[in-house]
């Protein structure tokens, strides 16, 4: 169930920070009750809207290709998503209250990120090879402004297609820097830690950062612990700017 919701979650991603690094504290807590949306829009496009602006932006040195993303999947964005792969699988009513509760307790424990990641593709690994390499290797941290660097509870993986966003011709006609793997990572960290919240209205700026625990026998980037790819996030009451 959550895979399926998290693949589709992925497929809609938009490349590029936009706008989206303002995220609302007032969002960050999972609600059952249906926002109002603008009448003509329906929830499958105010759902590409709401992951387009929690999109993070950008920072630190690119070790992952450029094009690798980061959105903030606040409560709301996966309640959005259930009710609009609830309505086109034809849910139950008992299999749509399961995965919704399912959900809530998951937004309860969790601040949730989501992770279009992209690996320069090597022909020497199989699509398993890269994975097993991602889970050993890459860390994935979020700072708040407190001092500390809190590590993740939990990443899930996934390879949607062994070469994301490739041109539909030939491979030996591309160049191999070209091509790509799209990794998505659902991240997850525990949103006490030692009972202290990981978000509060006075924490202003979130920040994830990845790193590589060792060198993968292909290039993308630096490799010391100095260096890093990151995804940066304001949190703003509503109202404020």
């Amino acid at each position: 169930m959550k895979k399926k919701i998290f693949f589709k979650l992925v497929l809609l991603v938009v490349v590029g920070c936009a706008n989206g690094s303002r995220v609302p504290y007032s969002r960050l807590h999972f609600s059952t009750q249906p926002e109002t949306i603008e009448e003509g829009i329906n929830e499958a496009e105010h759902l590409r809207n709401l992951i387009q602006k929690m999109q993070g932006v950008q920072f630190g040195d690119l070790i992952f290709k450029k094009n690798t993303s980061a959105y903030w999947v606040l409560p709301e964005i996966d309640r959005l998503e259930l009710a609009v792969t609830g309505r086109e699988a034809q849910f139950s009513a008992d299999e749509f209250q399961k995965r919704q509760a399912d959900l809530e307790a998951q937004h309860i424990d969790y601040v949730v990120f989501s992770l279009d990641l992209r690996m320069p593709f090597y022909s020497g690994w199989s699509q398993n090879q890269l994975m097993e390499f991602l889970k050993e290797n890459l860390l994935v941290t979020l700072e708040n402004g407190t001092g500390e660097v809190f590590q993740s509870e939990r990443l899930v993986f996934a390879v949607i297609e062994r070469f994301g966003g490739e041109p539909s011709r030939d491979t030996d006609s591309v160049r191999k820097e070209e091509l790509e793997v799209q990794v998505p990572v659902r991240v997850l960290f525990n949103k006490l830690s030692e009972e202290n919240p990981l978000i509060s209205p006075a924490i202003k700026i979130v920040a994830i950062k990845l790193r590589l625990k060792q060198r993968p026998p292909f290039r993308v980037g630096f490799f010391d612990d100095k260096f890093f790819q990151g995804f940066r996030w304001k949190i703003v009451q509503e109202g404020r700017k």
